[in-house]
């Protein structure tokens, strides 16, 4: 997925990167990007207000927490009930169906059936033992009169004996188990957590024992069981005797759903919502008490009440404490645009920046969320170290402390006020901050992590010491902090990877893999253009200084110049540096066609470094190198061959934009100055100086640093390290007494270095192409 969201995104910086940056200045996308980060800042605002817990808004700020020491008595200002919590009221309900039984309806018809025919039976029985009748012929009449018993296997009635010497005990035995009703199988008997049952019957309701219920198997048992107990009876006899009371018993329980159902909810109904009240004058917390669990339930519950009182009553009481926070996060978020707008208004022609600051800002206010809810040592874990590393390495020093401040100030909307978070979050993460303000190697990364985890450490240990908090409290803190601000480092460099390649930033840990000599494309200029590239090493000197000694970045202005000229080498021989010994190929060509082909290196330039993958950073260079300043030779050439007819000076302009940061401009100047240095015949110290001051001068008045953020302190500064790069190349050498070559010969003169930079030719073209001394004659 990631190669995929990079291949798209190299393929529309390809295609609309050109088209965008000629039209970045115009009117309508200043427009665009006012309305695309406002509503960027307002989203922010909107998730911050959002994401606070809507009771939580009516606690005044300086309400003591849980924890805290209460400065002051607390008195409830109105009646208010404390409320049980979900989990509360769970456990409340899942105790009350426990103790509401199922209902089982007891049906007398059935028992009394049962017990009748079994009555009729025995009756019977034993009038026919009592007769002269043959056995045979009793067994015969009994079975006659009960043709639904199956009568087969008991032997006949006989007087005093036999399986009617077990009549009143099954008659007793049937009464009792009827007595408390039988029910078709327990297995099926809904479950419940309550150990009773309520058995209806036609007297009143009767509480029994779940395990007081018979069910067929359990009542053939108990029946079994007892008559076995009584002796002189035959097994066999005793065996069918019972099987045909067994077939008699028939269940007269059946389980009442509606009844159930019924009872539960009316136990439900009866649980109470909230634990207690409190009435208006009773003390919540006592001065110099700690407020505990229950004092801080009693204040959020007091905060839930106003809420909805105020929804009820004045408005002004339901929107005050929302709109006040909103204010407040819009404060932060116009906080960070401000800065922008008077500090970094490079960022502002970007949305790079600004996306970048809303995720890394609402993933933190998400994380601060959900920290608030857990509550306690865990509010230790907001990564605010996290963010300012991340912000810092992608953007700047000044941002990341300026985008800590507020974005600390905006968690304290999310936490509640929470004065804790808000102090050790700003100083861990400004800590961060300044410790990665510059990452040359990996392992810097160790020291925001380290330096980080030191504050939160001492932090976490004075602030709650200072609430004296117990000891396990303090430990868990400082744990969480620590643990915050090693694995925030950790991240920050696993996603630096991702931010450099789906926005376009890029870090001095990238821009130092591209500063190897033996990078793809420098290794293809070094063979295809060796003048072009012996130019860009220089230029990359004389930028890396000036960039040192006005605080830029020294680091991407030299990745900058090794670059910058990249498009050359798709036709080398064009360009003045690569020309050695060999005739001009302008020479034969009409000055706009000239002019296309030097315009050419730069729109080439561009789809190479697209095609190695450089970052929009470096590309910037090679698109903002030239500004948008005039081809003024071959300008003046065109002017010279058409005579008297007007020549349009827009064909013999670069197309732009004009360099847009102090680096782009820097190259530019190191430039033009390293090709006029080279034409100069005797480049001494004062000369050099003239001639630089000459080129910068000419590119102010030109307009072309007007859209960068060089003062003129900075181009005085820019000025004196040119002169002094310079003069360590035109170093003056001594003359050997035994040199080879005689005073008078004259050394070979080549070809100056310069693609329409320099001075001389551009002000008079009749005076052919200017020549350079060699910096390593003598």
């Amino acid at each position: 997925m990631f190669a995929i969201l990079l291949r798209l995104k190299r393929a529309i910086a390809a295609r609309f990167r050109g088209r965008l940056s000629r039209a970045s200045q115009s009117g309508k996308a200043r427009r665009w990007r006012i309305v695309f980060h406002s509503a960027i800042g307002l989203l922010v605002v909107y998730l911050a207000a959002a994401l606070f817990p809507l009771p939580e808004l009516f606690i005044p700020p300086d309400y003591p927490r849980e924890g805290d020491i209460a400065s002051e008595d607390i008195i409830a200002p109105i009646d208010f009930p404390v409320m049980k919590s979900a989990e509360e009221l769970s456990a409340d309900s899942t105790e009350k169906l426990r103790e509401t039984p199922g209902v089982l309806i007891y049906d007398q018809n059935i028992a009394d059936s049962v017990q009748r025919t079994l009555t009729q039976w025995l009756d019977r029985a034993e009038r026919l033992a009592n007769t002269s009748i043959k056995p045979q012929l009793r067994a015969e009449r009994l079975a006659s009169a009960f043709p639904w018993l199956d009568l087969s296997k008991l032997p006949p009635p006989r007087s005093g004996g036999g399986w009617l010497a077990l009549r009143y005990a099954a008659e007793d035995v049937v009464h009792r188990l009827y007595t408390v009703g039988i029910y078709p199988e327990n297995r099926y008997l809904p479950s419940s957590e309550s150990p009773f049952v309520i058995v209806t019957r036609e007297t009143g309701d009767v509480p029994l024992l779940r395990d007081q219920i018979f069910d067929l198997n359990s009542a053939d048992d108990r029946l079994r069981r007892e008559l076995a107990e009584i002796p002189g009876v035959d097994s066999l006899e005793l065996s069918a005797f019972v099987d045909v009371i067994s077939s008699l018993l028939t269940p007269n329980l059946r389980y009442d759903q509606e009844t159930t159902d019924l009872r539960r909810n009316e136990a439900l109904a009866e649980i109470s919502p909230y634990k207690v009240r409190i009435f208006r004058g009773e003390r919540i917390v006592s001065k110099n008490e700690r407020v505990n669990h229950v004092h801080a339930e009693r204040l959020a519950a007091l905060a839930q009440f106003r809420a909805e009182q105020s929804e009820e009553g004045d408005w002004f009481l339901s929107v005050a404490p929302i709109g006040g926070r909103i204010l407040y996060a819009l404060f932060c978020v116009t906080g960070i645009l401000l800065h922008f707008r008077y500090f970094r208004p490079r960022y502002l022609r970007r949305s790079s920046p600004i996306i970048l600051l809303a995720i890394v800002w609402i993933l933190v206010l998400v994380a601060a969320r959900f920290a608030h809810e857990a509550g306690g040592p865990a509010m230790y874990l907001i990564p605010i170290p996290f963010a300012a590393i991340l912000i810092t390495v992608l953007l700047d020093l000044g941002t990341g402390l300026v985008s800590t401040v507020f974005l600390s100030m905006l968690i304290g909307v999310v936490t509640g006020f929470n004065f804790s978070v808000f102090s050790i979050g700003l100083a861990a993460g400004m800590v961060s901050a300044y410790s990665v303000r510059t990452v040359r190697r990996r392992y810097d990364f160790y020291r925001p992590a380290i330096y980080g985890a030191m504050v939160y450490v001492v932090g976490s240990y004075v602030l709650e010491t200072l609430r004296y908090a117990d000891a396990h409290i303090v430990i868990a803190s400082a744990g969480y902090g620590f643990l915050n601000a090693l694995v925030g480092a950790v991240i920050a460099v696993g996603i630096l990877p991702v931010f450099e390649s789906l926005l376009g930033f890029t870090t001095d840990l990238t821009l130092l893999e591209l500063s190897n000599l033996n990078h793809p494309l420098l290794r293809r200029l070094t063979l295809e253009a060796p003048g072009t590239y012996h130019h860009s090493i220089v230029i990359g000197n004389l930028a890396e200084a000036a960039a040192e000694a006005i605080g830029a970045n020294a680091l991407l202005a030299r990745v900058g110049s090794y670059f910058h000229d990249i498009g050359k080498m798709e036709k080398p021989e064009y360009f003045v540096e690569n020309q050695r010994h060999i005739k001009s190929k302008h020479d034969k060509l009409p000055p706009s066609m000239s002019a296309l082909i030097l315009e050419s290196h730069v729109k080439r330039g561009r789809e190479l470094a697209l095609q190695y993958d450089l970052p929009d950073a470096v590309i910037d260079f090679i698109e903002q190198h030239h500004g948008t300043t005039t081809m003024s030779f071959f300008f003046h050439k065109a002017q010279l061959q058409t005579g008297a007819e007007p020549v349009n000076e827009e064909e013999f302009r670069y197309p732009g934009p004009k360099p847009q940061t102090r680096e782009t401009a820097i190259v530019m100047l190191a430039d033009s100055v390293e090709a006029v240095s080279r034409t100069l015949e005797d480049p001494k110290p004062g000369r050099l100086r003239t001639a630089i001051k000459k080129i910068i001068e000419a590119k102010f008045s030109a307009g072309q640093l007007e859209e960068c953020e060089l003062t003129l302190k900075d181009l005085h500064l820019i000025e004196e390290s040119f002169l002094k790069i310079l003069l360590g190349v035109f170093h003056s050498r001594i003359e050997y007494p035994s040199a080879v070559r005689s005073r008078d010969e004259k050394p070979e003169v080549p070809v100056a270095d310069d693609d329409e930079e320099t001075p001389g030719p551009d002000s008079d073209p009749s005076a052919g192409r200017p020549t350079s001394r060699s910096s390593a004659e003598g």
